[in-house]
């Protein structure tokens, strides 16, 4: 039973220094979302190699966007932390944790907004400190561990920080606790999220963290047209799972919303919807593709592009492949977009296809040459091809 998902692909025009061509790329399903990062760099990298043509990916579209309560949160938690270092600096220790306590939480709720550990770390260090202090030496010793999980490199510099606390910190540093790791497993709903730790782009989720530290750290994930999540957690000697799910900011989740009523537009060949939106973001172009998956592995992709300034200019494509374990996904993409935009800029794809077969006498290829990419065929190669067979003359891997 094959399980339907659709890979969204349009291409826009962006108003910079000059009108420029972009694309971006929306999963209608959670079973399309993991793709969804390759097949836009494919899409891409395609429409690039036409003059004029320059890449608009998903998130210059429908940007991700930070939640305004998690950089208010941030703020209070600054405010909280210089009352704490002049409580520190009084050696008023009750007030210094207890304004350290109230830093950490809210900076905790604010790390959406922050790309790194930065006054979290500050707090941790200072509260460290203050443990150490007044003799919580165990206390002082978890602070540091969590300060070392969160920013390895980090360094106790100025006054505030006693030699002693500088021997606790290298005791810590070379203890076996700080050597001790696990594994962990992140996932977010969409898939395709950018995902931080500790300020580290890890990739695209699902991630898979086979070795992190004990302690404290941060995870701040991203994805085009959700609002920003980030969060505070703690890893012990047991494997962790994560999953987070992303908020998506209105204008994205009515995005979505139209998904299925755009996958029936390209096999009706009628695109009002399609268009309705392509207008909405300033769209040139739009280039859909619906994808579904089989049980055996094997995927298939109907591609369509339209020219939103008249709908009659309309081409579709088929393509079909197993997996990416050779990277030909990459090829098979640009090949395929590359001979949709050309037959459409070309005016081939007026009425769209004679018969019901999108490849219908094409071999997913035409216009190309060795030296060109931007679907200009040189004449010698129009002149050696010109039998009408596609393949006359050919050896299947010219242009490549």
């Amino acid at each position: 039973m094959s399980t339907p998902f659709l890979a969204l692909i349009a291409v826009a025009r962006l108003v910079v220094a000059a009108p420029t061509e972009g694309v971006f790329v929306l999963p209608a399903d959670p079973g399309s979302e993991s793709l969804t990062p390759a097949i836009e760099q494919y899409a891409q990298g395609a429409s690039n190699a036409f003059p004029g043509f320059r890449g608009a990916r998903t998130q210059e579209l429908f940007a991700p966007a930070v939640d305004p309560e998690a950089a208010a949160a941030v703020q209070r938690g600054e405010t909280a932390l210089r009352a704490a270092q002049h409580a520190f600096d009084q050696r008023k220790d009750d007030d210094t944790e207890r304004q350290l306590k109230t830093a950490m939480r809210e900076l905790g709720k604010g790390v959406a907004n922050m790309k790194d550990c930065a006054q979290l770390c500050d707090a941790t260090a200072l509260m460290a400190a203050s443990l150490e202090r007044r003799g919580d030496i165990e206390g002082a010793k978890a602070e540091l561990l969590n300060l070392l999980s969160m920013k390895p490199g980090y360094t106790l510099t100025g006054p505030r920080f006693r030699t002693s606390l500088l021997k606790l910190l290298t005791a810590v540093r070379e203890g076996p606790d700080a050597s001790k790791r696990s594994s962990m497993n992140i996932t977010t709903k969409p898939a395709g999220a950018h995902v931080y730790l500790d300020g580290t782009l890890l990739g695209d989720s699902p991630v898979q963290v086979p070795a992190v530290s004990l302690g404290k750290h941060i995870l701040r994930t991203e994805h085009a047209g959700c609002q920003v999540s980030g969060r505070v957690f703690s890893i012990g000697q047991d494997d962790q799972d994560l999953a987070v799910t992303l908020d998506p900011l209105p204008e994205y989740r009515a995005f979505q919303g139209d998904a299925s009523k755009m996958i029936a537009e390209v096999a009706a060949r009628q695109m009002p919807v399609v268009t309705q939106w392509g207008k909405k973001l300033g769209l040139k172009h739009i280039l859909l593709g619906v994808l579904k998956s089989s049980e055996s592995g094997a995927f298939e992709l109907d591609i369509a592009f339209a020219d939103m300034a008249t709908s009659r200019r309309f081409a579709v494509r088929k393509m079909t492949f197993h997996d990416d374990a050779y990277g030909q996904l990459k090829l098979e993409v640009e090949h395929t977009v590359t001979a949709l935009i050309n037959e459409t800029r070309g005016g081939g794809g007026g009425r769209g296809p004679v018969s019901d077969d999108p490849l219908d006498r094409r071999s997913g290829a035409e216009g190309w040459s060795a030296e060109d990419r931007g679907g200009k065929a040189k004449d010698t190669d129009k002149r050696q091809n010109s039998s009408g067979d596609p393949l006359n003359k050919r050896s299947g891997t010219e242009g490549w």
